[in-house]
């Protein structure tokens, strides 16, 4: 899995702030997840438990928040107690579209490249094509993009 980001959650820990001694690690492949990003390790203030967060694409599904289950102590985190959360919810799919899910449509090196199609069920004749590609930071962004262009397709705006 080269070349992605967060292949481990490593838990360190400091007296002073400086200097850091490896208190446990979780690596990706164990959990298993292609990779994690921005972990958040808290301690449950009522009963001193500590909890592990973490993001990623999740069952090689969509991303995800993903929770460990808690640890009296964070060397004792199972990386087969992950499970996802907070998921996004499946898109709402209009009536009179049929939608093809994770379409590859392309390949970079051995990594697969993948879209999602949403196509009329009767096409009435050659149709507009909207080609969105952006990074996971830039989601809500890409909603709201998402919107002004259907506005302006569904009101045959040129």
């Amino acid at each position: 899995m080269a070349g992605l980001r967060g292949y481990e959650i490593r838990i360190l820990r400091s007296a002073d702030g400086i200097h850091f001694s490896k208190v446990h690690s979780l690596p990706r492949e164990k959990v298993p997840i292609p990779g994690f990003e921005r972990p958040a390790l808290l301690t449950d203030p009522q009963t001193g438990r500590f909890k592990l967060y973490g993001c990623g694409p999740w069952k090689s599904g969509p991303w995800s928040i993903i929770k460990f289950d808690d640890a009296d102590n964070p060397a004792k985190f199972q990386p087969s107690s992950a499970r996802a959360v907070i998921q996004p919810k499946p898109p709402r799919v209009p009536e009179g579209l049929r939608v093809l899910l994770d379409v590859e449509y392309a390949r970079a090196g051995a990594r697969p490249l993948r879209l999602d199609l949403y196509l009329p069920e009767k096409p009435a004749g050659p149709l507009p094509s909207v080609d969105v590609q952006v990074g996971s930071k830039c989601e809500s962004a890409v909603i709201g993009l998402l919107n002004l262009v259907d506005q302006h397709l569904s009101c045959g705006t040129p």
